[in-house]
């Protein structure tokens, strides 16, 4: 998984999400990640409202929470029937998330800084090892500046698959996102992107016809709140 892939769906019109500029504020969370298990299990107050639910069904409840420590990042998918397909090779029919990240959140821009970051994470690994919830690190296309690669060690994982769900828990450390410093800079750059053959895409504001992958300025914005 070290080449750049590009995702794609198919709209016959500019989304409604596109004409807008979206902050979500993320409340701080004190006591995560937790020593034992659940490492971080958000509340309710922390889900986030996806835009995209403007102009279709959402699958995937998506919850933030942070605090001086790192960030904390919740995605918890229900209601499936079939097998939840793991594999970092084959992310076409596999159940993910994609999380882009700019800790200097600069709207401006349409090639992607040093301060920007793409992670592709799933709850298990292959052959659905729900003992290895994996996160790794990947280039962003037409990146003006690559960010520094960093050991994904340091991101903490849970995963959680049954029969009917799956989960994913993910809490990034401030030394494994380049610049992020939440005292000086309360805002982040920020976009998600949810895959599951049998659910479907789950897209934040636009879809697949845009380059949300590799342009920082179709990214919404995270205000770290008290």
């Amino acid at each position: 998984m070290t080449e750049p892939q590009r995702f794609s769906g198919t709209t016959s019109l500019i989304p409604g999400p596109f004409a807008f500029r979206f902050t979500f504020p993320v409340l701080r969370v004190d006591g995560v990640p937790r020593a034992k298990a659940p490492l971080l299990s958000l509340p309710d107050e922390c889900r986030i409202a996806i835009p995209s639910a403007m102009e279709r069904d959402v699958f995937a409840d998506v919850r933030l929470g942070w605090n001086p420590e790192g960030l904390a990042l919740e995605v918890r998918v229900e209601g499936k029937d079939e097998k939840t397909i793991c594999n970092p090779d084959r992310l076409d029919i596999s159940s993910a998330i994609h999380l882009m990240i700019d800790t200097r959140d600069t709207q401006t821009i349409h090639r992607a800084s040093r301060f920007c970051h793409l992670f592709t994470a799933m709850p298990a690994g292959v052959d659905s090892d729900e003992d290895s919830p994996m996160c790794v690190q990947r280039p962003i296309a037409r990146a003006r500046e690559d960010a520094p690669l960093i050991d994904t060690d340091l991101i903490l994982k849970e995963g959680e698959i049954t029969k009917t769900s799956w989960r994913l828990g993910l809490w990034f450390p401030k030394d494994s996102l380049h610049g992020f410093d939440p005292e000086p800079r309360t805002r982040l750059g920020f976009y998600l992107f949810v895959t599951d053959r049998e659910m479907g895409h789950q897209y934040l504001t636009v879809t697949g016809e845009f380059p949300f992958d590799s342009d920082p300025s179709l990214w919404c914005s995270l205000e770290l709140a008290e």
